[in-house]
C-alpha cells in the first residue's frame, strides 16, 4: 500500500493516513506545531507548499504502473485563507487525470473547517528499465 515513508511521517508528525485507491485519493492529518508559524503568526507558506507536493505524490503513486517513477513537472498552489484558530492540518489529494505519461493531482489543505490552500501538481511518468 502507498503511504508516507516512516521518517517523513515522524518529521511531519503525521497522526493519520487514509488511502482510497478506488477514488485515487490519499488523505493525511498532521499535528499542528507552533513552529509552523511565521513571524506574523500565520502558517508559513513553505509548510503549505510542501504539503501540496507530498500529498500529490502519495495520491499519484496510486496510479503507478509496473516500474514507473514520478517526476514533478509543475506545481501550483493558491493560498486561500489563514485560520483564525489553529489545529491539525488535513491534506487531501486526488488524482484528477491519468494519461499514458501524465498524472494530474488536485490537493486541498485544511485547518479545521477552513480551506487554507488548494493546489495541483502535474507529474510525468518514466519507466525504469
Amino acid at each position: 500500500m502507498v503511504s508516507l515513508p516512516e521518517q517523513l511521517r515522524k518529521m511531519l508528525k503525521v497522526k493519520e493516513v487514509r488511502v482510497d485507491g478506488s477514488r485515487g485519493c490519499a488523505t493525511f492529518v498532521i499535528e499542528f506545531d507552533p513552529e509552523m508559524l511565521d513571524i506574523y503568526g500565520y502558517i508559513h507558506g513553505s509548510v503549505i507548499s510542501i504539503l501540496n507536493i507530498i500529498g500529490a505524490e502519495v495520491a499519484a503513486r496510486l496510479s503507478i504502473r509496473g516500474e514507473e517513477i514520478l517526476i514533478v513537472v509543475n506545481s501550483v498552489l493558491n493560498f486561500i485563507k489563514q485560520p483564525e484558530v489553529f489545529g491539525d492540518l488535513e491534506v487531501e489529494s486526488c488524482v484528477v487525470t491519468r494519461t499514458d505519461r501524465l498524472v494530474l493531482v488536485s490537493t486541498i489543505i485544511r485547518c479545521g473547517e477552513i480551506d487554507i490552500g488548494r493546489g495541483s501538481v502535474l507529474f510525468v511518468t518514466e519507466r525504469i528499465e
